[in-house]
């Protein structure tokens, strides 16, 4: 086995880490390549991405997505800065459950202008990008009416933030301290003007003593083949990546994942963490889903 602890700000962290082996009799299973790992992640991406077309002559557009999320698009620019009243390619994605944003590699990990880290409940995740004719246009204004009822209901104390991907492809989220929500009694009303991922969020926090915990995966397995996420009883509209220094007492699932061919390999960890807490995920005890059988699993953990 590896072990794989680390410390959070904030009780989490932002990356997974994986130190020294330990040897145990457990069934072997070949472990994905990194990159058989990383196409199985893109596939669930591009099984919920939405394309539009949408007409510009009229100087503006509005679609409505499959969850109904309102889209108002408008003034969309090429690289010169020149307006387009030609057909334009918007390419969507909207998430707002956890098994969708395991799947995709997408959790709501944030990060505050004043360096806090943490996880973040979701009033939804989303992707935005515009070609014209199969260029990429410089940029587009879209107004986007969120309903409330996606993610269990509205929160005004919502705000919106801004998603960075790394080198390794993993997802984090900064506060968009320009941009403001309007809220009403069921939606949430966001601007945006540059593409890239958006989200509706606010930090949950926890003022419990905290403990570390360590964190054991099989052998032949790192951050480049599987991944280890957490989820919160009662939350699901966030989902953490894996670290130490939680809660004590917080009622908690801790998710390993990895490719299996075309399907999933996974097993869940549901726990009220104590001191020292440690986890082990042994392989014998995973099992082999279809990535919408996974979704259905996260999603309908307590």
């Amino acid at each position: 086995m590896k072990n794989l602890t680390g410390t959070l700000c904030a009780f989490l962290m932002l990356a997974l880490l994986f130190t020294a082996c330990r040897d145990d009799d457990e069934s072997q299973s070949e472990a994905p390549t990194p990159e058989e790992f990383q196409s199985l992640r893109q596939t669930a991406l591009d099984n919920i991405t939405q394309n539009f077309q949408l007409d510009f002559s009229s100087g503006n557009a509005f679609v409505t997505s499959e969850r109904g999320v309102e889209l108002y698009v408008f003034s969309c620019t090429d690289a010169s800065g020149v307006q387009t009243t030609n057909t334009v390619d918007l390419e969507y994605v909207e998430i707002f459950d956890r098994g969708t944003m395991l799947v995709t590699n997408k959790p709501t990990m944030g990060i505050s202008p004043s360096g806090e880290s943490g996880i973040l409940i979701s009033g939804g995740e989303f992707y935005f990008n515009a070609t014209e004719n199969g260029e990429q246009l410089n940029a587009c204004g879209i107004s986007a009416g969120v309903p409330g009822d996606l993610t269990g209901g509205v929160d005004f104390n919502m705000s919106q933030w801004t998603g960075e991907i790394d080198a390794d492809g993993d997802l984090t989220w900064v506060a968009d301290t320009t941009s403001g929500i309007e809220i009403d009694t069921f939606s949430y009303f966001m601007f945006i003007d540059e593409f890239g991922w958006i989200n509706c969020d606010i930090f949950w926090d926890d003022p419990r003593p905290r403990t570390d915990i360590t964190v054991e995966i099989p052998e032949s397995y790192d951050n480049g083949n599987s991944g280890v996420y957490f989820s919160i009883v009662g939350e699901p509209s966030g989902l953490g990546y894996i670290g130490g220094a939680y809660p004590i007492g917080l009622e908690a699932h801790f998710i390993f994942v990895t490719a299996e061919g075309d399907d999933w390999r996974y097993a869940v960890q549901s726990v009220t963490i104590s001191e020292n807490e440690v986890i082990t995920f042994m392989l014998d005890d995973t099992a082999v889903v279809t990535e919408s059988e996974l979704i259905d699993i996260i999603n309908n953990l307590p």
